[in-house]
């Protein structure tokens, strides 16, 4: 008994110290293909994949034709004036709605068939494996990816991704979370813009950081973090710090 638990635990600790590893530089690698995927997601880089459809449940005239979901408050504006571009919106979205609307658009479901099972990477993939995924609407502020993998979809508007390797996070203010904007720091942060169309998604590895510039107004994204136990562990402890 003593032995498999020594086993189990050290199983553990080569599970953990996967999980923490990632690479030094700037790679991106881009794809074209989805049935090459797996093998690239070994190499803990972002990856861009491209020629990709866009579900319709999610795109801006299907949100639109649906009634139930045009008076849903964003902040100050509801869903259709955000869409339509006709106000100046605060957004105040939290993350109940935007998993909300993954659900109800049937965003989720199409995602549970055609991408979880492409980011499954070993045997136990099925057994440990979970994911979750959210719409969301505008810019955010620097944010740091605890997921086996994040996946970002942009729907409607492209997107200026800021990338800052976990290697010079610790060149990063405690209050990182707060950045809208990498150029305007003080200190001297090393990051990457990826700019992210529609039609296109950006896989990135766990622990890296990142911060999503819209390009135009009514701009909203899809998210599907990809867990597996160790992730979800950090994940819950991040929120409680």
């Amino acid at each position: 008994m003593i032995t498999f638990l020594f086993i189990i635990l050290v199983l553990f600790f080569i599970y953990v110290f996967f999980y923490k590893q990632s690479i030094e530089d700037y790679t991106i690698l881009q794809l074209k293909d989805w049935n090459k995927v797996k093998d690239s997601l070994t190499e803990k880089a972002p990856i861009i994949i491209t020629d990709i459809i866009i579900p319709y449940c999610v795109n801006k005239q299907s949100l639109l034709n649906t009634q139930r979901f045009l008076n849903i408050s964003l902040g100050s504006c509801n869903l259709k004036d955000y869409l339509d571009g006709n106000a100046q919106c605060e957004l105040k979205v939290n993350s109940e709605l935007e998993t909300f609307l993954a659900n109800e658009t049937g965003f989720h479901s199409y995602a549970n068939q055609n991408i979880y099972n492409k980011l499954n990477t070993h045997f136990a993939s099925d057994y440990i494996s979970s994911f979750e995924s959210r719409i969301c609407f505008g810019s955010h502020t620097l944010q740091k990816t605890s997921a086996i993998y994040t996946v970002i979809i942009p729907i409607e508007s492209k997107y200026t991704v800021s990338l800052v390797n976990p290697n010079y996070g610790k060149t990063l203010p405690e209050n990182y979370k707060s950045i809208d904007n990498i150029e305007r720091l003080q200190t001297n942060v090393q990051y990457i813009d990826v700019i992210v169309k529609p039609n296109t998604i950006l896989i990135l590895p766990a622990h890296w950081y990142y911060l999503l510039k819209a390009d135009t107004k009514g701009a909203y994204y899809a998210v599907i973090d990809y867990h597996e136990p160790v992730s979800v562990l950090n994940s819950y402890l991040d929120k409680m710090s």
